[in-house]
C-alpha cells in the first residue's frame, strides 16, 4: 500500500518509526493526504506494521524527520510485516470502505458531540443574553418537565434533564412549641412543595426552634413580656438569614405576632387570617375552640379571632378546658397519642354540637395529631394544616 500517488522510490535509508503525531507534521505535504492518513489509521485493523522509510529525492541529501528546515516533502510507502513477507508475494487486499468509516465515526464522533456541548455549556456559565447566543446553539425547552430551558445532566449525551429550580419566597418559621407540631409543619410545607413543583423539590424555608422548656416556663409563670421577647429573638435570627416573611407555628406563641411584625418589620402569615377565611368559606357561624387553656380563656385568641371573623366561637366549661389541656401537655407535647384520649374529645364534640357548635377549632397545633375530619359530627377545622398551606401559598407566590 503507498500513501502518495508516485510509486517511483529510491534506495531505502534507515527506517524510522512511523507515528499518528510524525505523520500529521507532514499532513500539509502534497503526497501525505488526509485520505491517505485514515487508509494508514484503518491498517491496523487487518494487523499490518506500517514503516516509514527516509527518501532521496534527486539532487538533495537524504531527508528525515528530525529536520524541521524547509526540505523537500517524504515520499513514504508501507513495508509489510516480515511475517506478511515471508507469507504470499500478493498484495495486501485494500481495506473496506465501511470499514474506515465506523472507525471514522467511532473515533471521532463522540469527541465533536463532546464539544458541542461544553460550547453550550460555556454559553450558560457566561450567562450571555438569548439574543447573543447564536440560534443553532440554543438549549431547546424540556417538554417533559415544565416547558422551561433544560440541560443534559453534567454535560454529557445521556438523556437525563434537570430544570432550573422553581423559584420560591423564603419563609422563616418560628417552631418549638411544641417539637412535635413544628414536625408536623415540615412534613407538610415539603409534601405542599411536592405537589406544586412535582418531582422531588422541598420546601424553601428556615426553622428557627425556639427552647419548650423555657417557654412553657413563661406560659405557666404568665410572664408574656419575657415570652414574647424570646418569639421575637427567633424572628431576627430568621430576617438576618435571609427571611422574606414570617410563621409561627403554634397558636399560643402567636400572642407574640404583633411584637415581631413591628421589630422585623416583615409580614407575618397570621394563624387566624387563614382559619377565618377557611372558616366563612364553609358557612360555620359558631365553631367549639379547642386548644390550650389559655387560648380558650385568655383575652388573646378569642378577640383576635373576632376581629377576622363575624361568628362567635363556642368556649367549653372549665372541666372541658382542664381535659383538653391535660391531653394537650400531658400527651401530645411528649408525642403520646391515647384512644382513650380521642374517645373523650370526641363525645365532648357531639356534646357542644347538640349544644348549637356547628364546627370545631383545633386552636392548637398538637391537636391534629389525635382528631381530624370525621372525629364527631362536627367539621374540623385544623390550623395546623390550614395555616400550613398558607405558608405554602406565601412560599409559591413567587414562583411560576
Amino acid at each position: 500500500m503507498i500513501f502518495s500517488k508516485s510509486s517511483s522510490v529510491s534506495s531505502p535509508g534507515r527506517p524510522i518509526s512511523a507515528t499518528p503525531a510524525l505523520l500529521m507534521r507532514q499532513s500539509s505535504a502534497p503526497n501525505l493526504s488526509t485520505v491517505s492518513l485514515i487508509r494508514w489509521a484503518a491498517s491496523f485493523l487487518f494487523d499490518t506494521s506500517p514503516s516509514i522509510t527516509s527518501v532521496r529525492s534527486p539532487g538533495r541529501s537524504p531527508a528525515t524527520f528530525s529536520s524541521f528546515s524547509r526540505v523537500r516533502p517524504l515520499r513514504t510507502t508501507f513495508q509489510p510485516s516480515s511475517e506478511k513477507r515471508r507469507a504470499a508475494a500478493s498484495p495486501m487486499p485494500e481495506p473496506a470502505p465501511v470499514m474506515i468509516t465506523v472507525f471514522v465515526l467511532v473515533m471521532v464522533g463522540p469527541l465533536l458531540r463532546r464539544a458541542r456541548l461544553s460550547r453550550r455549556a460555556l454559553l450558560k456559565n457566561l450567562r450571555c443574553p438569548r439574543g447573543s447566543v447564536p440560534a443553532r446553539l440554543r438549549i431547546p425547552p424540556c417538554s417533559r418537565v415544565c416547558g422551561r430551558p433544560a440541560r443534559p445532566f453534567c454535560g454529557f449525551p445521556s438523556g437525563r434533564h434537570e430544570t432550573r429550580p422553581p423559584v420560591m419566597s423564603l419563609v422563616g418559621l418560628i417552631g418549638g412549641v411544641s417539637p412535635e407540631a413544628t414536625k408536623i409543619y415540615y412534613e407538610l410545607l415539603n409534601a405542599h412543595a411536592r405537589s406544586r413543583h412535582g418531582g422531588q423539590h422541598s420546601a424553601r424555608c428556615l426553622f428557627f426552634m425556639l427552647d419548650y422548656g423555657v417557654m412553657i416556663g413563661h406560659y405557666h409563670d404568665e410572664n408574656w413580656d419575657a415570652f414574647r421577647a424570646e418569639v421575637v429573638k427567633g424572628a431576627e435570627a430568621l430576617k438576618a438569614a435571609g427571611a422574606d416573611a414570617i410563621a409561627i407555628t403554634s397558636g399560643t406563641t402567636h400572642v407574640a405576632a404583633e411584637a415581631v411584625a413591628g421589630a422585623t418589620g416583615l409580614p407575618v402569615i397570621h394563624m387566624l387570617d387563614s382559619l377565618s377565611d377557611a372558616m366563612m368559606a364553609k358557612g360555620v357561624a359558631s365553631p367549639l375552640l379547642f386548644g390550650t387553656p389559655w387560648v380558650m380563656s385568655g383575652d388573646f385568641f378569642a378577640p383576635a379571632l373576632a376581629q377576622r371573623f363575624p361568628g362567635t366561637p363556642v368556649i367549653p366549661s372549665a372541666q372541658d378546658r382542664d381535659l383538653i389541656g391535660r391531653v394537650i401537655f400531658d400527651e401530645l407535647v411528649e408525642g403520646v397519642v391515647k384512644d382513650s384520649s380521642r374517645e373523650d374529645l370526641t363525645a365532648m364534640i357531639a356534646c357542644y354540637a347538640d349544644q348549637g357548635a356547628d364546627g370545631v377549632i383545633l386552636g392548637c397545633t398538637e391537636l391534629c395529631m389525635i382528631l381530624s375530619e370525621g372525629d364527631g359530627p362536627l367539621p374540623v377545622f385544623s390550623t395546623t394544616h390550614i395555616h400550613a398551606e398558607a405558608v405554602d401559598a406565601w412560599i409559591g407566590k413567587a414562583g411560576v
